[in-house]
């Protein structure tokens, strides 16, 4: 329970924050920043904050096409029920340490946010159908073997390797990264 009570205050404090930035905004806008921008944020924050741009986008990418795709087992169609949906991403497990959201690095995710959100970055063609992604560095070992033998690598940006459910009948043909799963 303590748990849930951290998350709502990093929420709270995020939405603080972003605010900062956006004095000026209307009551639309407002309500656009609290449901989308502030939850993508958050994720790109704790889930890539030492990424590259690009790395970063893919991120915000992959929970927007999340919520595009509209699955109960990814959070429903919003942005926010796809980041705080049980056992995602990493930062909002339980066992998780979120980090609280300041300077350059949540600014850079605010900006990365809204960029992706809007409409404005564009997947490279082979990440398409990336819906799923890790690093795996800091992934426990179960989790990395498991996207290894049950999803199809797409690809990797910076230090996060991206993959998408396997089509109807495909096999998936295992990729071993830098770690092994036999």
């Amino acid at each position: 329970m303590r748990h849930i009570y951290s998350v709502i205050g990093l929420i709270l404090l995020a939405v603080i924050a972003a605010g900062q930035t956006r004095a000026n905004a209307g009551n639309g806008e407002e309500a656009f920043y609290r449901s989308q921008i502030t939850p993508m944020a958050l994720n790109i924050y704790n889930e890539g904050r030492g990424e590259k741009e690009l790395g970063q986008m893919m991120v915000a990418y992959v929970t927007l096409m999340r919520a595009r795709d509209n699955r109960q087992e990814w959070g429903g169609s919003s942005i926010l029920g796809v980041v705080f949906k049980g056992h995602q991403f990493s930062w909002t497990s339980s066992k998780a340490k979120a980090k609280l959201p300041q300077g350059p690095a949540w600014d850079k995710a605010v900006a990365v946010a809204t960029w992706v959100a809007l409409g404005f970055f564009e997947a490279p063609d082979v990440l398409i159908e990336a819906r799923y992604y890790m690093n795996p560095d800091t992934s426990n070992p179960s989790n990395r073997c498991w996207m290894a033998t049950h999803m199809v690598q797409v690809g990797v940006v910076g230090n996060h390797y991206f993959y998408r459910e396997p089509k109807p009948g495909e096999k998936v043909k295992y990729v071993p990264p830098r770690f092994n799963c036999t």
